[in-house]
C-alpha cells in the first residue's frame, strides 16, 4: 500500500542542485527528485538514478524528474548537475513506500496573467488505491507573499483526496513550490491536474506522477511526414509534419534529407518547415525528406518520409498567376491547331 515517507530539503538550482535525501530511509522506498529550471539543457543523471523525462517550457521553466529505489544507505546530500546556463530554479526529493510502479507525466501553465496556477497533464487511466503525486513550481515576475494556497490534486473522471506535504518559496520569493498528493478513491480515465492559488500572477510546471500504477513502458510515438507533393522548380515548398503519442505528448521534431538534390530547410526542428525547390532540369527530380519525432518520455519514432517531385523544365510554361504549369504542345489537325 502506498504511503508517504518524507522529503529532502529543497535546493536552489543554478547550473546544479545540491539535493538532500529524506532522513531515515529504508530499502525499497521509492525516491523521486523534481527540478524546475530556466536552463534549456537536459541535465545529467546522477549515478544510480533513472531519468523519467521533462516537461515543455512554461513561463521560462522546464521540469525534470529522476527516480530510484532506495537501498537504505542513502543519506546526506548528492549533486544533480548539468543545468547548463541555468540561473534560477529549485529541486527536492520526495519519498514514498509501497510503490510497485510509476507513471510520470508533466503539466504546464503558460498563463502568467492569473493567480490561478493549474498545470494539467495528458489523460491516463487510474485505479482506486493508487496515488497521484504533484511536484510543482510556480514562477512570478514580482514576488510571492506566501506559499501556494487552495491547492488540489485532481483527475477528470476520478475522485482524489488531496493532502499537502510541504510548500515553500525561494529566497527571492519569485518561485513557489511544493509536494502535494492524493489517494485515488475511485479511478477513471481523464487528465490529472494540480490547482493552486498564488499571491501574484504565475505560470510554471508540474510533475504529475501515478504511484502504485503497474510499471508502464513508454509507447514509441509515430511520425507522419505528410503527403507527397509535385512542385515546380524554384517553388517554395511547405512540409506538413506531425506526430502522435498515445501515452504522452510530442516533445520535438527532427527533419533530415534522405536523397535527391540538396535543399535547405528553414528549420530541421519545426513541424512544418519550408524550403525552395531546386532549379528545374530536363528531367523530373525527386527530393526525399525524413521526419522523426521524440515524445516527452524520450522515445523516438521510426522515420517517416515524404517525396517531393520537381517537374522538368521542358514541360513547364508560365501561367497567368505567375506559376508554372505543364506545357501543352500544339499540333495541326484538320486545318486547326489543337
Amino acid at each position: 500500500m502506498v504511503a508517504y515517507v518524507g522529503y529532502g530539503v529543497a535546493s536552489a538550482v543554478a547550473t546544479a542542485a545540491w539535493m538532500t535525501y529524506p532522513s531515515g530511509l529504508s530499502a525499497g522506498v521509492q525516491l523521486l527528485a523534481f527540478a524546475s529550471s530556466n536552463s534549456p539543457s537536459v541535465p545529467s543523471v546522477p549515478a544510480g538514478w533513472t531519468y523519467e523525462g521533462s516537461s515543455a517550457l512554461a513561463a521560462g521553466l522546464r521540469g525534470h524528474v529522476i527516480s530510484k529505489v532506495s537501498t537504505g544507505a542513502e543519506s546526506g546530500n548528492f549533486t544533480w548537475s548539468g543545468f547548463t546556463g541555468g540561473t534560477k530554479g529549485v529541486a527536492w526529493v520526495a519519498a514514498y513506500g509501497g510503490v510497485p510502479g510509476l507513471k510520470v507525466e508533466f503539466g504546464t501553465d503558460t498563463n502568467t496573467t492569473s493567480t490561478t496556477f493549474d498545470p494539467t497533464g495528458p489523460s491516463w487511466t487510474s485505479s482506486a488505491g493508487e496515488w497521484i503525486l504533484a511536484m510543482v513550481t510556480a514562477i512570478t515576475t514580482t514576488t510571492f507573499a506566501g506559499n501556494l494556497s487552495s491547492y488540489n490534486v485532481s483527475q477528470a473522471g476520478a475522485t482524489v483526496a488531496t493532502v499537502g506535504r510541504f510548500g515553500g518559496r525561494t529566497g527571492t520569493n519569485t518561485l513557489a513550490y511544493g509536494t502535494y498528493d492524493g489517494s485515488v478513491i475511485s479511478g477513471g480515465t481523464g487528465a490529472p491536474k494540480f490547482t493552486g492559488t498564488g499571491s501574484s500572477n504565475a505560470g510554471g510546471v508540474a510533475a504529475l506522477i501515478r504511484l502504485g500504477a503497474a510499471a508502464v513502458a513508454n509507447t514509441v510515438p509515430a511520425a507522419a511526414a505528410g503527403a507527397d507533393q509535385t512542385v515546380d522548380g524554384w517553388q517554395q515548398v511547405t512540409l506538413d509534419g506531425s506526430g502522435t503519442d498515445t501515452d504522452g505528448a510530442i516533445a520535438s521534431y527532427a527533419w533530415a534529407q534522405v536523397s535527391g538534390p540538396t535543399v535547405t530547410l528553414s528549420s530541421t526542428t519545426a513541424a512544418a518547415p519550408t524550403f525552395r525547390a531546386p532549379a528545374p532540369t530536363a528531367a523530373a527530380q525527386t527530393v526525399v525528406l525524413g521526419l522523426t519525432v521524440t515524445d516527452n518520455g524520450g522515445a523516438t519514432s521510426t522515420q517517416d518520409t515524404v517525396t517531393i517531385t520537381v517537374q522538368p523544365a521542358a514541360l513547364l510554361v508560365r501561367n497567368e498567376s505567375y506559376g508554372w504549369d505543364p506545357a501543352h504542345i500544339l499540333t495541326r489537325s484538320g486545318g486547326a491547331w489543337v
